[in-house]
């Protein structure tokens, strides 16, 4: 599965407490104009992207992993290019 949030519009998603989501590619914030939010939230959910993460290529993405949450990424990531990054708590 590929995801596209926020191509040229508002989105929001959420993957919560136990919950596990593979994507071969994902895109947040992707285009000029738009707006899109990740949620991945508690201990035992993960989200894996086998190939392309992108938050906040060209427009606004947000990202939020947070009280245990996993983020696995196979391939290349691109976080804010063209805007800033704020990192807030603890990472490895």
């Amino acid at each position: 599965m590929s995801c596209r949030w926020a191509n040229k519009a508002r989105a929001f998603s959420r993957c919560r407490v136990g919950a596990s989501f593979v994507a071969h590619a994902v895109n947040v914030g992707d285009m000029s104009g738009s707006t899109g939010t990740v949620n991945v939230d508690g201990v035992g959910t993960s989200m894996e992207i086998q190939t392309d993460f992108n938050v906040g290529e060209q427009g606004s993405g947000t990202l939020n992993v947070t009280n245990g949450a996993q983020l696995l990424n196979d391939g290349d990531a691109t976080l804010a290019r063209h805007d800033w990054l704020r990192r807030d708590g603890e990472g490895r």
